[in-house]
């Protein structure tokens, strides 16, 4: 996988969901999944999940169920297939909240692959 700015994950990110309304509704998710890349420069952004919807929103969110704090350099790498969970821990990855919603997000990103 491709190296990606914020720009072009935020796109993939948007496509995939909106691609797949049925998977999304299947998810079954219901609460906001935020990422904040704030540490190196790179803003915020999170997905709103409601009523079997998603909508991803640019910036920060007051109250997300969920957020991954993380340099966009060691999600990009994660994301692209370089690092994994555990070694993108090692680089920073930080995580804040319900932790079956973050597994939830990611068992539906996956499956959108």
């Amino acid at each position: 996988m491709a190296h990606q700015t914020i720009q072009e994950l935020i796109a993939e990110f948007r496509a995939k969901l909106a691609n797949n309304p049925g998977k999304v509704a299947e998810s079954g998710l219901q609460g906001v999944m935020q990422f904040d890349f704030r540490e190196d420069g790179n803003g915020q952004f999170h997905v709103i999940f409601d009523q079997g919807k998603a909508t991803l929103v640019e910036g920060g969110h007051t109250e997300p169920t969920f957020t991954v704090i993380v340099p966009h350099a060691v999600f990009d790498a994660m994301h692209a297939g370089e690092l994994t969970h555990d070694e993108a821990g090692k680089a920073g990855l930080k995580a804040a909240g319900l932790e079956t919603f973050g597994q939830g997000f990611g068992k539906l990103m996956k499956s959108l692959s």
